[in-house]
């Protein structure tokens, strides 16, 4: 999971370190940013549906090497006419390893407490990392940012080799194939609601140093404010963990939606900075504890090969960068404040479209425990 989300965590540094060593614009750099995004997205969609038969290990170590030799191939790049390549082949291997390590979870007994697991891990795994790439920078520009990120895929093949599978090569596994057919009205009508929740919080998120600014904050507050909002995230996915699904997947992820609307209107309306500070730090916390839900636990009850699962990791990734443009647009035509109102409506139209999937699931033929089907570790 930490080096499928590479390509998006670590985007800040690369557009900053290709503007410094090639001499990239803004625009430049940032269309670099949404080419790698984009690029994991639709590849984590495409392979979707294959992934249901595919043995997941050779999956993600395929992405991981695809993406090792993107990133040290943008390493020792100097002509701008090549980085796009080099991102591409990068955001294509991640999205590899995402889909695969997102369906390997969906096949397990717990997808929502492991997957929440996985989240809090991933978190702190960047907190370590946010560390080294600046010092890295310092020392040796884009060369050693982006070398340093090859040299984390490689070292990072014994873990991907991990990743278990619910089917040998070429075949389905039983239970699979015994599985009730996928209800595909619910897919969409999830899909949709994923994609509500993802479009305001990407406006959001690309905007909170903006409004933390207007506040009357500083640039480093605001950065001390997102390493706190990091922390939080973590404690959101611990939390998730521990609940998994005991009080059922229907109130977490309703309830999860609708505090992270809220909390992201407050964001966008805070009078003070204690009060952004403590907005951001609930809307995060929130979000990432629904996610495990929304991501992997409900799409493993429609879908127990884990294609559904990979998919729905897809649609999220790509609507959040997609949120990120909208929210631009908002804030140049109308104000920062709106982008607030924008995501707490696209989460009270999501919530209930939430409850909806949940509760025909629950009431379905897709109801009730299921065995295990395979470890993702």
């Amino acid at each position: 999971m930490f080096a499928g989300s590479m390509g998006i965590y670590v985007v800040p540094f690369q557009i900053g370190a290709l503007m410094d060593s090639l001499g990239l614009s803004a625009m430049q750099s940032g269309l670099l940013g949404t080419l790698e995004i984009g690029a994991m997205s639709i590849t984590t969609l495409v392979l979707a549906p294959m992934l249901g038969r595919w043995p997941l290990s050779r999956v993600a170590l395929g992405g991981g090497l695809l993406a090792a030799f993107g990133e040290l191939l943008t390493a020792v790049s100097t002509s701008v006419g090549v980085v796009p390549i080099t991102r591409l082949l990068t955001g294509i291997g991640c999205g590899g390893i995402y889909g695969a390590v997102n369906a390997a979870v969906a096949r397990t007994d717990n997808p929502d407490r492991l997957y929440a697991q996985g989240l809090a891990f991933m978190n702190l795994a960047f907190l370590v990392l946010f560390l080294i790439l600046p010092r890295m920078l310092v020392l040796g520009g884009h060369p050693a940012l982006f070398g340093t990120l090859g040299i984390i895929f490689l070292l990072l093949q014994p873990v991907l080799r991990r990743v278990s599978l619910a089917a040998p090569s070429g075949a389905a596994s039983p239970e699979i194939e015994s599985a009730p057919p996928i209800a595909w009205q619910l897919v969409r009508l999830h899909f949709l609601a994923t994609i509500f929740v993802n479009l305001g919080l990407g406006a959001l998120w690309g905007f909170v140093e903006r409004m933390g600014l207007d506040v009357g904050m500083s640039v480093a507050q605001v950065g001390a404010a997102l390493s706190a909002t990091s922390l939080a995230m973590i404690g959101g996915c611990l939390f998730a963990a521990w609940l998994g699904t005991s009080a059922g997947r229907l109130l977490p992820l309703v309830l999860g939606t609708l505090i992270t609307g809220v909390a992201a209107l407050a964001v966008a309306l805070a009078p003070v900075p204690a009060a952004y500070v403590v907005a951001l730090m609930i809307s995060e916390a929130a979000y990432l504890f629904l996610s495990a839900y929304l991501i992997a636990g409900v799409t493993s009850a429609l879908d127990p090969s884990g294609r559904v699962a990979a998919a729905c990791g897809g649609v999220m990734f790509l609507s959040y960068s997609m949120g990120i443009s909208t929210g631009g647009l908002i804030a140049d035509t109308w104000s920062l404040a709106l982008i607030g109102w924008f995501a707490l409506g696209n989460c009270l139209l999501a919530a209930p479209l939430f409850a909806l999937v949940v509760h025909r699931l629950e009431a379905g033929p897709h109801a009730g425990p299921r065995k295990t089907r395979g470890q993702c570790t």
